[in-house]
């Protein structure tokens, strides 16, 4: 089980229980401007957003299947996410979805290895995994 923990503390050791929210599989966690996104491998409950120091969690109810994640772009509601198809994108808090890159030829969501970025300024999707040379796909 996943406790999120409020991390607004001087002393670390005090960490204390804020949610019992519990995310199956592999989470992934990003922050903006005071906004915590979740990624799981759970179709079902995708991405989950808290914009109160982790008091309390939203499900974005997103399509996207989110295991890498999120990579943030100009502000807290356009982000990028990665899943089995790839690049998932938003721009709207995830309201919406669109495939934005692809995974390159025999990559897979695994548990060890992969490395995923996003350059939003420059638009340009990175990925790269252990054993095989890096790959870059620029819309």
């Amino acid at each position: 089980m996943l406790t999120f923990a409020h991390v607004n503390r001087p002393s670390a050791s005090r960490l204390s229980p804020r949610s019992g929210l519990s995310p199956r599989a592999r989470r992934s966690c990003g922050v903006f401007d005071r906004q915590t996104f979740v990624a799981t491998k759970s179709k079902e409950k995708g991405i989950f957003r808290s914009t109160d120091a982790g008091a309390t969690w939203k499900d974005l109810g997103t399509p996207a299947e989110a295991v890498f994640g999120p990579y943030f772009g100009k502000d807290g509601k356009h982000f990028v996410v990665v899943g089995k198809g790839g690049f998932h994108e938003t721009k709207d808090g995830g309201k919406t979805w669109r495939l934005a890159a692809p995974l390159p030829p025999g990559f897979t969501i695994g548990r060890v290895g992969p490395n995923y970025a996003w350059d939003p300024n420059a638009d340009i999707f990175y990925a790269s995994t252990m054993g095989k040379p890096a790959f870059k796909w620029q819309r």
